[in-house]
C-alpha cells in the first residue's frame, strides 16, 4: 500500500521529504528549485519598496560523489537597493538555504568562517534551516526569542549593524507540521521586508512533484532522530492522510485535520490501516 499526493500534506516543512534529503544527501535539485522560488517571491515584494534581489554563488560548498562541484555550486540570494544608474548599489543582505553537509557535515567549518566574515562586514544575514538532524548553528545572548533550541526547523535573521557586538538576532523556530513562519528582514534605515517563506516552499514542493517520491504509509527515514513531540506530530499527520485515502477523499484537497492522539495510539491506528508493523 502506497499513499502519495502532489500536495504537501504537512502544514509546513514536509518531514518525509527532508528526512530523505538529509539521509541521501541529494539536496542539489531541491536546493536550487527552492532558492529560485524564494528569489521570485522576494523580488515581487522588494521592488515596490525600492530594492531588488538576485542569485549569487553560495558561501556553501557543494559536493558530488565526495568531490567539490566547482561547475555547479549552490546558489544564495543577495539583496541590494534598486539603482537608477549603471553603478551597482551596495550589497545589504544575504540569504542562505542550508544544505546537510554545510550545516553538520564536513564543510560546516568552512561555511561558518565565511559567514563570520560577512557579519563582520555589516551585512544582514538570513539563514534558512530546514534540517532537523543537527542543532542550530548559533545561540546568542541578544536573541529576541527565549525558547530553548528544541525545534527541528529555524529561520534566523542576523543584523550586525551598527556593530556585531550590539546588533540584533531574530530567531523564528518552528515545529514539525507547523506553518513556515513569516519573517521580517531589516533593510536600510527604517525599511523592512516581511516575507512568508511558506509560499515558495509550497510552490517548489508541488511544482517539483516531490510528493510522488514520498509514501505516507511509511515512517520517514530515521524517524528516531525526531523528538518524541515531533514523532507524535508526524504520526498524527500520517494517520490523517491514510484515513482520507481509505475513505476515498481526494488527497489533493489536503492537508487534513489531525486527531489529538498520543504517539502509540496514532501508530496503532496506522498499523491497522496499512497492515504493517513498525516495531
Amino acid at each position: 500500500m502506497q499513499t502519495k499526493s502532489i500536495k504537501n500534506q504537512y502544514l509546513g516543512v514536509n518531514a518525509h521529504l527532508h528526512s530523505f534529503w538529509q539521509s541521501e544527501a541529494g539536496s542539489g535539485g531541491i536546493h536550487l528549485l527552492l532558492i529560485c522560488d524564494i528569489l521570485k517571491t522576494l523580488k515581487a515584494v522588494l521592488h515596490p519598496i525600492g530594492y531588488t534581489a538576485d542569485l549569487i554563488e553560495s558561501l556553501q560548498i557543494r559536493r558530488i560523489g565526495g568531490e567539490i562541484d566547482y561547475e555547479h555550486p549552490y546558489s544564495a540570494i543577495e539583496i541590494r537597493p534598486l539603482s537608477e544608474s549603471n553603478v551597482e548599489a551596495a550589497l545589504i543582505g544575504w540569504i542562505e538555504l542550508l544544505s546537510p553537509s554545510n550545516k553538520g557535515g564536513s564543510d560546516a567549518q568552512a561555511y561558518n568562517a565565511k559567514r563570520a566574515q560577512f557579519l563582520d562586514s555589516g551585512l544582514v544575514f538570513v539563514e534558512i534551516d530546514y534540517l532537523h538532524e543537527t542543532p542550530p548553528f548559533w545561540n546568542v545572548s541578544n536573541d529576541t526569542h527565549n525558547e530553548p533550541n528544541t525545534y527541528p526547523y529555524q529561520i534566523s535573521v542576523l543584523d550586525p549593524r551598527p556593530t556585531l557586538n550590539i546588533g540584533k538576532a531574530y530567531r523564528y523556530p518552528f515545529a514539525v507540521d507547523a506553518p513556515i513562519p513569516k519573517v521580517e528582514i531589516p533593510l536600510n534605515k527604517d525599511d523592512t521586508l516581511t516575507i512568508d517563506f511558506g509560499l515558495p516552499y509550497r510552490k517548489t514542493f508541488e511544482e517539483g512533484m516531490y510528493g510522488y517520491n514520498l509514501d505516507y504509509a511509511r515512517l520517514p527515514i530515521n524517524f528516531d532522530r525526531y523528538s518524541e513531540a515531533d514523532q507524535t506530530r508526524i504520526a498524527a499527520r500520517m494517520l490523517s492522510v491514510l484515513e482520507a485515502a481509505r475513505d476515498g477523499i481526494d488527497l489533493e484537497s489536503g492537508p487534513f485535520p489531525v486527531k489529538p492522539l498520543r504517539l502509540a495510539e496514532s501508530l496503532a491506528q496506522i498499523e491497522a490501516i496499512t497492515g504493517d508493523k513498525f516495531a
